[in-house]
Order: structure tokens, then sequence, then C-alpha cells
């Protein structure tokens, strides 16, 4: 009973994370039609960050989360100026636009690594004095609690900032139709920019709160922002609640591979049963348009 209430705790977190990232993925290609290859990075440079700010800065935790968040919305922000904007205003196709994420994804990590080194590290535990937490009976290390609960909070709070907010209509509205919106006086390029800027500060969080929880390397959040990309895939990419949805399918199918058969095979399973899936149902559990 324990070994299951362990392993659902463990899916729903990890579940959590995918869907996290996920959102990131479908809020930049909602935005901007792009598909951005380092998001997965973003996490990484996060995780790095909120390791520095707690270990050797000597930071609390919940000083550094965020902290972490601005500093990555900068680094979103950063790259959608630097990089994306500045190749479509040159006129360059999508294909160019993502090899361009692509290069930023390397850059971030062999920056990561540079500055932090290739091995395995770990962050300060969130609570010095608590080791585990009794959820039914079972103990649960505290990291993954707060893992969970940043990443459903980081969820929530973009639902209704793009939902009640002015400035979260005005995304939407210049995603939608950027020309249009434009046109009665949205500034789309800042939408842009800013989506850019909360998606990567989601990542931070998420970078931010792993760290205590998985340890750190520099293919992290590669790893980490594969999954998460596949289960926005299986949602339906460019939709909101599928990336959530497919994010927590993968969490779920990854623990019970691993429970059931072993973890080294887990991710070579969650793979199959996604191109299996995608032959069924190329569109998505939530019906999004096919990406071109």
């Amino acid at each position: 009973m324990e070994l299951l209430i362990s392993t659902i705790i463990s899916a729903l977190v990890m579940g959590g994370i995918y869907g996290g990232v996920g959102l990131g993925y479908s809020l930049i290609y909602k935005a901007s039609g792009s598909l951005n290859l380092s998001q997965g990075d973003f996490l990484t440079v996060g995780a790095f960050i909120g390791m520095t700010l707690t270990k050797y800065v000597g930071m609390n935790f919940f000083l550094a989360l965020p902290l972490t968040m601005v500093c990555m919305f900068a680094v979103g922000v950063c790259v959608e100026r630097g990089v994306v904007n500045a190749l479509l205003s040159r006129g360059a196709q999508s294909a160019y636009v993502i090899l361009g994420t692509l290069a930023v994804s390397i850059v971030l990590q062999n920056g990561s690594m540079l500055i932090w080194g290739s091995q395995t590290q770990s962050a300060p535990p969130i609570f010095k004095d608590v080791l585990s937490v009794k959820v039914l009976g079972t103990a649960v290390p505290p990291e993954k609690l707060v893992a969970l609960a940043v990443a459903v909070v980081c969820m929530l709070a973009l639902h209704f900032f793009l939902k009640k907010s002015k400035f979260g209509t005005a995304m939407r509205a210049a995603a939608l139709d950027a020309r249009a919106a434009g046109a009665v006086g949205i500034n789309v390029g800042v939408t842009k920019s800013v989506t850019w800027g909360i998606s990567a500060a989601i990542c931070g969080a998420l970078g931010c709160v792993i760290g205590p929880a998985l340890g750190l390397t520099t293919v992290l959040g590669s790893q980490i922002g594969t999954k998460a990309f596949a289960g926005a895939v299986v949602g339906g990419y460019g939709d909101m609640l599928g990336a959530v949805i497919g994010g927590l399918i993968f969490g779920v199918l990854e623990a019970l591979v691993s429970l059931f058969i072993s973890s080294q095979y887990s991710m070579t399973i969650s793979f199959l049963a996604l191109i299996i899936f995608m032959t069924i149902m190329p569109q998505g559990l939530m019906k999004a348009e096919i990406l071109e």
C-alpha cells in the first residue's frame, strides 16, 4: 500500500512538472506559432539559479523561488527579442526560427556546464528540519509535495492571468489574430515577449522546486522537456488544458512502467505509447489543429 501511494504521488509530481513545461510549449505556440526547442533548458537554468541562491548565497527557498522566476522571465524575453524576433523581422522561415531555438538550447546546456560543472549536484532541502511528511500513512519527502503545489499554482495563476486580466486578454487577442490586435492598439511585439518571459518563468519555478527533489544535471531539463513536449502533443498541441492532461498522462504512465516493469524502460515504453496514440488521434485529446 505504501509503495502504491508513493508511486501515485511521484506520478502526480512528475505529471505536474511535465504539464507545467508543456504549458510553456503551448503558450509560445499560441502566441507566435513558434516551436521552442529550448523550453526544457529554461528549467535547467532555473534549477541551477535556484540552487545557487539557496546553497551558495544562503537565501531562503521561498525568497529564491520568486527571484529565480524574475531572472528566467528576463532570459525568456531576451531569447524572444534577441533570437526569435530578430529572425522573424528579417523574413526568416519558421524552420530557421526553430533552428535558432535549438541553438539557444545548446548554448544554455553548455553554458550551464561551464558555470556549474557537468557532475550531478544537489540543492539544499527546502525544510531542513523536516525529512518526510505522512500522506495516508506513507512517508513522502516534503520537496515532492512542494513541487506538486508549485506546479498547480503556476497552472492556476496562468489560467486566471490569461482569462481575467486585461493584459492576458490582450495576449490572447494577439495570439488569435496579430494584425487585428495591432489595429486596435495592442502592442503585439510586447505581448509576444511577455509570453516568452512567462513561459521561461514557469520553467524557472519548476526547476527551482525540482532541484531539491531530484538533484541537478545539465541534461535534466532536456529530458523533462522532451516528455513535456510529447505530453503537449498528446493533449493537443497549442491547447493549454491539453498540455496539462498530456503531462499527467505521461507522468502516470512513467510511474506505472517503473513500478511494474523497470524504470530503465519507462522512456522507451512511454514513447512507443505516444507513437500508437498519435496514429489513432493525430490531433490529440483536445482536437487541436494539426501543426504544419
